[in-house]
Parts: C-alpha cells; sequence; structure tokens
C-alpha cells in the first residue's frame, strides 16, 4: 500500500512508473486545468492585454510631460477606456505583423498534407506524426520572399493609400509568378496529378498573399498614426524591425503546432521590442495623443469663466485684450478634475475645469 503512493501513471502507456515527489497524473491534470483557464478567461485575458498596453502608453505620455492627473472614479473609467481602446487597437497591428502571418503558414501551407513533405522531415526511426519542421525549408520558401516585400516597403514611404496599396498589389503580384514559375516543380512534391499540384500551388499563393496583405496593411496604419515619419527615421527602424518581424513570424510557424504557448510568448516579445524601437526613434505615445487633439501639434483658443480670469490673472497669464480668451493654447490633458495646458511661450500651467467655458481649434501645426 505504501508503494502504491509512490507510483504514478505514465499517460503514454497507461502504467504505474515509481518517480519521487508530485505524481505524474496530477501534472498533466494541472496543464490541462492551465489550458481550460485559459480558454474560459480568454476574453479577460484580451482585455487585460490590451489594458497594459495602452495603460502602458499612456503612462509614457505623462511620464514625458511631468504630469499626473488627480484621477476619480469617473475619470477613471475614462482613463480605462482609452487605455483599452489604444492598447486594442495597437496590439491587433502589432499581433497582424509578428504572429499571423507565421500562424497562417503553420496552419494552412507547412502542415497541410499537399506540402508537408516539402517543409517536413521524418527523423530517424519517426512515425508521421512526429515529423519536425526544416528552418531552412521555411527560411527559403516563405521567409525570404516575406522579408524582400518588407524591405521594398520600408523603402518606399506610405504617405498616400493609393501610391502605397497599389506598390503593395504591384509585390504581390510579382511574388504570385515568382512563386508559380519557380516553385512549382518543388512545391509538386513529384505528384503525377497534374490538377493537384496546381491546385496545391494556387493555395500556396493564395494564403501567402494573404498573410502578406495582412502585415503590409498592419505597416501602413502604423506609419500613419506614427505621422509619417521620415526617411531617415525609416532607414533607422527598417533593419531591426525587419528582423524582429522575421525572427517572430519564422518561430510562430515552427512552433504553433506544437507548442504554441511558446510561439505566442515569442511573439510578445517581439511585439514588446517593436514598441521599444518605435519609441526610441519616433515618441509613440505622443503622436497617439495628437490624434485626440492633444499635445504640440494642436492649438486651441479657451474661454475662460470670470473665477477663470481671475486665475489666469494671478498667474501671469497673457489675456487677449478687451476679452476674457487665451489663444495658441496647447492642451496636454484633460484627465482628471484640471486641463493641463501649455502657452505659447512654453509655460506649463493647469487650470480647474470650471474656470474654462469653452475652447475651439485653432489651428494644426503641420507634421515633418
Amino acid at each position: 500500500m505504501q508503494r502504491e503512493k509512490n507510483l504514478s501513471w505514465d499517460d503514454a502507456s497507461i502504467r504505474p512508473v515509481p518517480v519521487g515527489g508530485v505524481p505524474f497524473v496530477e501534472g498533466i491534470a494541472a496543464r490541462a486545468g492551465g489550458e481550460d483557464l485559459v480558454k474560459a478567461n480568454f476574453v479577460l485575458i484580451v482585455w487585460l492585454f490590451a489594458l497594459a498596453v495602452g495603460g502602458g502608453l499612456l503612462t509614457q505620455y505623462y511620464a514625458a510631460i511631468r504630469y499626473i492627473p488627480e484621477v476619480d472614479w469617473h475619470s477613471c473609467l475614462t482613463y480605462m477606456a482609452a487605455a483599452t481602446f489604444i492598447g486594442g487597437a495597437i496590439g491587433t497591428l502589432l499581433w497582424l505583423l509578428v504572429y499571423l502571418p507565421g500562424f497562417i503558414w503553420s496552419q494552412f501551407l507547412i502542415c497541410d498534407e499537399g506540402f508537408v513533405r516539402v517543409f517536413c522531415y521524418s527523423p530517424p526511426g519517426g512515425r508521421e506524426a512526429g515529423r519536425e519542421v526544416t528552418l531552412w525549408e521555411i527560411l527559403k520558401r516563405l521567409g525570404a520572399p516575406f522579408g524582400i516585400v518588407l524591405i521594398v516597403t520600408h523603402l518606399i514611404p506610405p504617405t498616400w493609400p493609393w501610391p502605397y496599396a497599389l506598390s503593395i498589389l504591384i509585390a504581390l503580384v510579382v511574388g504570385s509568378l515568382w512563386i508559380v514559375a519557380w516553385q512549382r516543380q518543388r512545391l509538386g512534391g513529384g505528384q503525377s496529378d497534374g490538377e493537384r499540384a496546381d491546385g496545391d500551388l494556387f493555395k500556396y499563393v493564395f494564403w501567402f498573399d494573404l498573410s502578406l496583405l495582412l502585415s503590409q496593411t498592419a505597416v501602413f496604419i502604423l506609419y500613419q498614426i506614427t505621422d509619417r515619419p521620415g526617411v531617415s527615421d525609416r532607414l533607422l527602424m527598417a533593419a531591426p524591425c525587419i528582423l524582429i518581424i522575421m525572427f517572430s513570424n519564422l518561430v510562430a510557424a515552427m512552433l504553433c503546432q506544437k507548442q504554441r504557448r511558446r510561439a505566442v510568448v515569442a511573439s510578445l516579445v517581439a511585439a514588446l521590442l517593436l514598441l521599444i524601437v518605435a519609441n526610441r526613434l519616433h515618441s509613440l505615445p505622443r503622436q497617439l495623443m495628437t490624434h485626440f487633439g492633444f499635445g504640440d501639434q494642436q492649438k486651441v483658443a479657451i474661454v475662460l469663466t470670470e473665477s477663470g480670469v481671475k486665475t489666469a490673472e494671478s498667474l501671469g497669464l497673457r489675456i487677449d485684450s478687451g476679452t476674457n480668451r487665451l489663444s495658441g493654447i496647447e492642451i496636454l490633458s484633460r484627465l482628471g478634475s484640471e486641463y493641463f495646458l501649455r502657452s505659447a511661450e512654453g509655460e506649463r500651467f493647469t487650470l480647474p475645469k470650471d474656470a474654462v467655458s469653452a475652447w475651439k481649434t485653432e489651428k494644426a501645426i503641420p507634421t515633418k
């Protein structure tokens, strides 16, 4: 009886084997329970991830302007909603870049029975289910053309939607023709059935082009969010960004079938590195806030109440003569019970919200 307590079950042969410590069957149950927990709370996990990304970006913005707003419960809900929206949008775009292409390659190309002999090999003594993915074949047949398109699109300024869309369309057509011309015999896998080979080739072209199209859509939107960085910034960002995107998608393509959690973790690390690189060369939080009317690219005129006029005079602010208006003001923050503002002279100050009766946009400062 004592001996049975020191036995556990081997899940492959379903027999007791002596082990010390925690029984093996409990380890299996723990892992299964962890997967069930993730599935049951998937929406909550996604929301927490979006909140963490958006909250991090907003926190970095407030650190840059050196201001911490006094947040009440009402403003806290607004802050959480804004953080969730921003984090969800940025997270989705990064997901399209660093994970989804590799996931598409893994699910619809690498493990497809028409291509399994091209992208996989059987180790000595292995079974069909034990095939291993060949990194070199993935890099040569999927990674190389994907990387070439990334290089071209990073060098072409995505300033306007239609020229950029036309360049992407040309790249897709050229890439598809290259696949048809160069890969036909190799992807056929020696099949004698020509119709099946053509069907596999069409499938290959479709899924590969879809992965390219989704990733380039994310690149275009991210460029618009960062207000179209200049040539020097693009060139500095190109090399590290392309390497990170390529590495992440190759890892996702290799691990998605058997070790999906590791693939997701690698993609999260790659997304974090992309955010760091983009923020080092171009302040992403500041650019995000300009799209909401904050920051140094939007001038407003503020109409003050009587108490607001007294407060502004006591602060030594220049009020337009004959009016109760402040001109050339930049709104840095509206969160909380106060406005955090910057005058045309660069002075930063706060005003209670009850000191402001209205404000209007004067002009937007053109971006470089």
